[in-house]
C-alpha cells in the first residue's frame, strides 16, 4: 500500500504541476488581454478625438482662400459673420484672421469682444519664444527625442503610451507585448482598420512637409527678436515671414512708403491668378489659444490666413463629445494637464499627444476595470473545479485500490480458511472411519459415537461446500429461487430441529419462540434453511466461551412483514464493525492471532439471500451482550 500511494503521489504531482502551469499561463494570456482590451478603448477614444479634429480641420483646409477676402471689406468684423463662416458651428472657435504683405491685418471675430483676444493670441504665437504651459517643445524636436527615446514620458505627435496597469508588471507586460506583436492580434487589426489613423496619419505627413518652412521660420524670429519694434502689423506680418525670400518673388517696400496705384494694380494680379493653398500648421500659445496658420500663394503674393481656438473650450468640447457619445463618462476620466504633480490613482492610464497641427495639446486618460469577458471570470472557476476533480479522482482511486487490495487479502484469507475448514472435518472423519474399519472400537457405546461425530462432520462439510457454492452462485448473479408465499415458522423449525443435536453436542441450548401466527412472505424453503444453519452455526463458534450457553431462535411479526432473531450470549462484536461483518471475506480480529475457525463467507451469504428474497440483514448488541442478527422479510400480502 505505502508503494501505491507513493505512485498516486507521483501522479497527482505529475498531474497537478501542468495543471498549475496552464492556469497560471491563462490567468497571464488574460491579464495580458485585459490590458490590450483596456489599452485598444483608450486608442479608440483618442482616435475618435482625432478624427473629430480630423474632420474638423479637413473642413477649414478645404475652404477657399477667397472666403478669407471678406475680411477685407473691414477692420472690424462684419455683422453678421458672412454664411461660410457663419456655419461653423464649434464653441471653440474664437475667429479667422488675414494677415497680408501689403495690407493690415483682418479679422473675423465670433463674439464682438474677441477682436482683441485674436490680436493677443496672433502676438503671442508669431512672437519669439511663445511656448505653451504644458511645456511641450516644437514638433520636430519632440520627434527626434522620441525616436532617440530622451523622453522617456512624453509621446511623439500622434501616439499614446501607456503609463499605468495593474495585473502586470510594466516591464513584464512590455516583454509580452513584444512576443505577441511577432503575429497581429486582432486589436491591432481594429487599429490598422480605423479611419482616423489613416487621418492622423495624413495630417502628420503634411506637417512633415512643413518641416523646412518651419525652421526658416524660426530662424527668421530670432533674427526679430534681436531687431527694434514697429507696429503692431508691421510685426505681424514680419513674424509670420513675409520678409523672408521663400515667400516672395522680390523683397517688398515698406508699406508706408507704398503706392496706392501699386496696391491696386498687386490686388489686381493676385486676383487674376490661381491660388495655391499650404496645409494648416499649429501654435499653441502660453494664453490658451490654439492658433492654426495657411500660406495662401497667388502668383507672387502670399498671404497669411487660418484661425484661432479657445483652447480650454476645446478640450472641455472633445472630452463630452467623445466620453458621453461612447459610454465611458462613468467609467474614464480626461486631463489634459498631464504632468500634473499629484494625479489620481487609476487602474490604467494612458497619454496621448496629438497629431499635427494640434500637437500643443497632451491628453491623459484614466480608465476603470472595464467590465472583465466571461472567459476571464470562469478561469478561477474552471481552476477551483480542476483542483476539486483532481483531488476526489485521487481520493477515489486511492479508496477504490485500497478496496480491491483489502478484497483479495480477503479472497486470499478465504482461501486459507476454506482448505483448513475442509481439512479439519475430513481428518476427523477418515480418523474414526480408520478405526471403525480396523476393529479398533471395543465397544458398541464406542462405535455409536464414533458413527455419530462422522455424520456430524459430513454435514459440516456439505454445509461449508453449499456455502461456497451458494455464494459463488451469488456472486455471479445465477442464484435462481423457488420462491413461495406462506409463514416461516415450519421451516425455520424444521431447520433447528436438524441442529439441535450438533448443538447440544457443542454443549448449547436451542430456544425457539415460532408463533404459527405470522404475516405471509415470500421465501424459498432451501435458502431459509441455509440461513438458519449459517446463524446458528456462527453463534456456536463465536459463543464457545461463553458462560452463558443458549442460542434463542425467534419468529416475530411486524408491521410490514416478519422478522428472524437469532442470538447468542458470547462476546458480540464491536459498534463500528456491525455492518462489516456482513462484507464477504470479512472477520473479526488478525488472521494470523484468530482463535475462531471460519471462512467469512457465512454472514455474507445471508444478506446476499435475505437480499434476494426482498428482505434486509442487520447485526445489533443487545444491552445485555452477545450479538443478534434480525432479519426482515417483506409482507406478501
Amino acid at each position: 500500500m505505502a508503494r501505491l500511494r507513493w505512485t498516486l503521489v507521483l501522479f497527482a504531482l505529475g498531474i497537478g504541476l501542468p495543471a498549475l502551469l496552464i492556469v497560471q499561463r491563462a490567468t497571464e494570456a488574460l491579464e495580458l488581454e485585459k490590458a490590450h482590451r483596456h489599452e485598444t478603448v483608450a486608442e479608440r477614444v483618442f482616435d475618435e478625438m482625432e478624427r473629430t479634429l480630423s474632420d474638423f480641420l479637413l473642413r477649414e483646409e478645404s475652404r477657399p482662400a477667397s472666403d478669407y477676402d471678406h475680411a477685407r471689406e473691414s477692420v472690424a468684423a462684419p455683422e453678421p459673420l458672412p454664411e461660410s463662416f457663419a456655419r461653423a458651428d464649434e464653441p471653440f472657435i474664437l475667429g479667422w484672421f488675414l494677415l497680408s504683405a501689403t495690407g493690415p491685418t483682418h479679422i473675423l471675430a465670433v463674439e464682438p469682444h474677441g477682436r482683441t483676444q485674436i490680436e493677443g493670441a496672433l502676438r503671442a504665437a508669431l512672437t519669439p519664444g511663445a511656448v505653451a504651459d504644458d511645456g511641450v517643445r516644437s514638433a520636430d524636436r519632440e520627434r527626434e527625442d522620441w525616436m532617440l527615446g530622451a523622453d522617456a514620458r512624453t509621446p511623439a505627435p500622434g501616439r499614446t503610451r501607456s503609463l499605468l496597469r495593474t495585473g502586470l508588471d510594466e516591464e513584464d507586460l512590455g516583454q509580452k507585448r513584444a512576443q505577441a506583436l511577432a503575429e497581429p492580434s486582432p486589436y491591432e487589426v481594429l487599429r490598422n482598420l480605423n479611419r482616423a489613423g489613416s487621418l492622423r496619419s495624413e495630417r502628420q505627413n503634411k506637417a512633415l512637409a512643413k518641416g523646412s518652412e518651419k525652421r526658416t521660420r524660426a530662424a527668421h524670429v530670432a533674427e526679430l527678436e534681436r531687431a527694434p519694434a514697429s507696429a503692431k502689423d508691421d510685426a505681424l506680418r514680419a513674424a509670420a515671414g513675409f520678409d523672408d525670400g521663400a515667400y516672395a518673388a522680390s523683397p517688398r517696400e515698406p508699406r508706408i512708403d507704398a503706392d496706392p496705384a501699386s496696391e491696386a494694380r498687386d490686388e489686381h494680379e493676385k486676383k487674376s491668378e490661381s491660388t495655391t493653398v499650404d496645409p494648416l500648421v499649429g501654435r499653441t500659445t502660453s494664453g490658451g489659444a490654439i492658433v492654426l496658420t495657411r500660406s495662401a500663394w497667388r502668383g507672387t503674393h502670399v498671404d497669411r490666413q487660418g484661425l484661432v481656438l479657445d483652447r480650454a473650450r476645446l478640450i472641455e468640447w472633445l472630452g463630452g463629445r467623445i466620453l458621453g457619445e461612447t459610454g465611458l463618462a462613468e467609467r474614464a476620466s480626461l486631463d489634459f494637464t498631464p504632468h500634473s504633480s499629484q494625479p489620481e490613482k487609476a487602474d490604467y492610464r494612458y497619454l496621448h499627444r496629438f497629431a499635427e497641427p494640434f500637437d500643443g495639446l497632451i491628453a491623459r486618460l484614466d480608465l476603470q476595470p472595464l467590465p472583465a469577458l466571461a472567459a476571464s471570470r470562469s478561469i478561477p472557476t474552471l481552476a477551483i473545479l480542476l483542483a476539486v476533480s483532481v483531488v476526489i479522482g485521487l481520493f477515489a482511486v486511492d479508496r477504490m485500490t485500497r478496496v480491491v487490495v483489502e478484497y483479495a487479502q480477503r479472497r486470499s484469507d478465504f482461501v486459507a480458511a476454506v482448505s483448513h475448514e475442509l481439512r479439519t472435518p475430513l481428518t476427523a472423519i477418515r480418523m474414526y472411519g480408520e478405526m471403525l474399519r480396523d476393529g479398533l472400537v471395543a465397544t458398541e457405546g464406542k462405535r455409536a459415537e464414533y458413527y455419530a461425530t462422522i455424520t456430524d462432520e459430513s454435514e459440516r462439510l456439505s454445509r461449508l461446500i453449499d456455502n461456497v457454492l451458494e455464494f459463488s452462485r451469488l456472486e455471479q448473479d445465477r442464484r435462481e429461487l423457488d420462491l413461495v408465499v406462506g409463514g416461516l415458522s415450519e421451516t425455520v423449525r424444521a431447520a433447528s430441529e436438524k441442529l439441535s443435536a450438533h448443538a447440544e453436542r457443542e454443549g448449547f441450548e436451542l430456544v425457539l419462540d415460532l408463533p404459527a401466527a405470522l404475516p405471509r412472505v415470500h421465501y424459498d424453503r432451501d435458502a431459509i434453511t441455509q440461513i438458519v444453519f449459517n446463524l446458528v452455526d456462527n453463534a456456536l463458534k463465536y459463543a464457545r466461551d461463553a458462560e452463558r450457553k443458549r442460542i434463542e431462535i425467534q419468529l416475530s411479526p411486524r408491521a410490514d412483514g416478519a422478522e428472524l432473531r437469532v442470538r447468542d450470549f458470547g462476546p458480540g462484536a464491536p459498534a463500528d464493525q456491525l455492518n462489516r461483518i456482513f462484507e464477504p471475506f470479512y472477520r473479526i480480529g488478525e488472521e494470523l492471532t484468530r482463535a475462531t475457525e471460519g471462512t467469512g463467507i457465512g454472514l455474507a451469504l445471508v444478506r446476499e439471500l435475505a437480499i434476494a428474497m426482498g428482505g434486509t440483514a442487520n447485526a445489533i448488541r443487545p444491552n445485555s451482550g452477545g450479538l443478534e442478527i434480525v432479519v426482515s422479510f417483506a409482507s406478501a400480502d
